[in-house]
């Protein structure tokens, strides 16, 4: 049985795990987080299973035919963005009152976020994004994103405006959406611009992230330590990943997923998560500097 319309039937039957399947996972986790002997055996980390490929191929399929009918369609297809303009409240933030992000639109493919995270009148950054409308590719949208403030996990705010205005003003129902999955990204949004007037350290990451080369690809753990060990004040890597993803930055490695290799990470994603959007926990950390 399932509920909902259409889409929500599709989503429901596309997260839905064969109970064969479930037992087995269930199984590993009882061995391996509760350390309780099952018996069962565990592929090898180098083998690669068939329908990996296939799942990348059908992908890439799927997109190219979704580009193909929208370009015949797009005449009379409606955009994917309909700006407008709006106030809500948007977490984090210390501000007492019922709204803290304003939405303005300074024209037919501009707009601008004011977001307040406390009561600091400082500008701590700017952030500056030109966004490819998903149907009608010819159009650019310009987002400017101001955010006042004096707190770290201020970042992880700015990236929740974001995301509530994706969702407000497009079809789009995440801003994860609009740079895909980390294992074959495909942003249809480039940064313009990001200027940070704090010296903050979760600011200063934000801005190493927000260059794409440096998201969605693995890297020796080495090489996260020598960057940010001094400015985070960490020196040991569980620890320094604990507090990226602290500010939601979803860092992955061995410790979060027993399938990625031991001695590498990746930060999926070039912005923080959303606050809806789940993010693995650590699952051990013995031996782990």
């Amino acid at each position: 049985m399932f509920y909902g319309d259409r889409t929500a039937q599709i989503r429901q039957i596309g997260n839905s795990v064969c109970p064969k399947i479930a037992y087995y996972m269930a199984l590993a986790i009882k061995e391996q987080i509760f350390k309780m002997e099952t018996g069962i055996d565990y592929l090898q980390p180098d083998e690669m299973l068939s329908f990996d490929k296939r799942k990348g191929q059908k992908a890439r399929k799927t997109r190219a035919l979704h580009d193909s009918v929208m370009k015949q369609n797009k005449v009379k297809a409606d955009l994917s963005f309909d700006l407008h303009e709006f106030e809500t409240y948007v977490k984090p933030s210390s501000v007492r009152a019922l709204t803290n992000m304003k939405v303005k639109v300074n024209g037919p493919n501009e707009a601008t976020i004011c977001v307040q995270c406390d009561s600091s009148r400082k500008i701590e950054a700017i952030l500056k994004l030109k966004i490819f409308d998903g149907i009608n590719r010819e159009r650019e949208i310009t987002l400017t994103v101001k955010v006042k403030g004096s707190g770290g996990q201020d970042i992880q705010t700015m990236w929740n405006a974001v995301d509530v205005w994706v969702k407000k003003c497009s079809s789009f129902r995440s801003l994860v959406e609009l740079y895909g999955h980390f294992t074959e990204p495909h942003p249809i949004f480039v940064v313009d611009e990001f200027d940070v007037r704090s010296n903050l350290p979760a600011f200063q990451f934000a801005k190493h992230c927000l260059k794409f080369e440096n998201c969605s690809v693995y890297f020796p753990k080495e090489h996260l330590l020598s960057m940010w060990k001094d400015i985070f004040a960490k020196d040991n890597f569980v620890e320094l990943a604990k507090t990226l993803r602290s500010y939601r930055y979803d860092v992955r490695c061995h410790e979060t997923n027993i399938a990625i290799p031991q001695g590498v990470y990746m930060v999926a994603y070039p912005f923080a998560l959303p606050y809806d959007k789940q993010m693995n926990f650590f699952v051990r950390e013995e031996g782990i500097g």
